[in-house]
């Protein structure tokens, strides 16, 4: 079990542990879920634990939405949305979410 005071413990089936050096152990593992088998047998689905914590950071900066049209192949028009912005230094990552006339939300994290 891997646990921290501000996370849920989380479970693991240890496949192997070998000595690199002295002192110095590598420890192979695989995460165990107790609730897969409910999932799989009945649909039960499983509600994500908080199991990690991400570092808080800044909102990207200077964002700026633009619209405009291209032709596809066939002759028909389509609508291309583009977003810029401008990295806030501490950032890792951005992961983008859009929702198009009241459907799901669809994600990305831009390259």
């Amino acid at each position: 079990m891997l646990a921290a005071s501000d996370l849920t413990p989380t479970l693991w089936r240890i496949l192997n542990v070998a000595e690199v050096e002295p002192h110095l152990y590598e420890i192979t593992a695989l995460r165990h879920e107790p609730g897969k088998y409910a999932e799989v047998e009945y649909g039960v689905k499983l509600q994500p634990l908080p199991t990690f914590v991400l570092p808080s950071s800044a909102p990207p900066a200077g964002l700026a939405v633009g619209e405009s049209l291209y032709k596809t192949t066939n002759g028909g028009v389509k609508v291309m949305v583009t977003a810029r912005w401008t990295q806030v230094a501490t950032a890792t990552e951005y992961r983008v979410r859009w929702q198009r006339e009241g459907g799901n939300w669809t994600s990305e994290s831009p390259v």
